[in-house]
């Protein structure tokens, strides 16, 4: 039997996902996860002004996600095993979707977040998969890569 899908849509994207995942909206976006796993997916989404030139965005905006990654990895009980290092860093500023994405991994917490940002015709969203208990970093990729190609923006 086939896993059944459910759909998330807004004006600018939507993501097809198993219906297992459980939905909250949050302010700007939404928050997915997993019942019974240490996985959840958010999304925010906003917009932006188009005249902010496409090379500042992508490098504020690899800025912003590392330095939210290390005040993270400062905070809270697993701070001190929270040494991120960063396997993927690219940004693609071609095309209709520009976007920037960064995937941060600390072994030491077992924490894995893989976040990007993506800017179309104004519409700005961040799309961040986080992996709380992180055993193996090649399975948390094959699965974040499996459950986020279900992401797209809205033509």
């Amino acid at each position: 039997m086939s896993e059944k899908l459910v759909e998330m849509v807004t004006d600018d994207w939507s993501l097809k996902i198993s219906d297992a995942w459980q939905f909250e909206r949050t302010p700007g976006g939404v928050r997915a996860s997993l019942p019974g796993s240490q996985l959840a997916i958010f999304i925010d989404n906003f917009r932006i002004s188009g005249d902010y030139p496409v090379e500042d965005w992508a490098s504020s905006s690899l800025q912003n996600i590392k330095q939210g990654l290390e005040e993270a990895a400062g905070s809270g009980n697993e701070g001190a095993n929270n040494n991120f290092v960063y396997p993927v860093e690219r940004q693609s500023l071609e095309g209709d979707v520009q976007y920037v994405e960064v995937d941060a991994f600390a072994a030491g917490s077992k924490f894995r977040i893989y976040t990007k940002f993506m800017r179309r015709n104004g519409a700005f969203v961040a799309l961040s998969f986080h992996d709380y208990l992180c055993e193996s970093y090649e399975q948390s990729v094959e699965q974040s890569e499996a459950l986020l190609s279900g992401f797209e923006f809205k033509d």
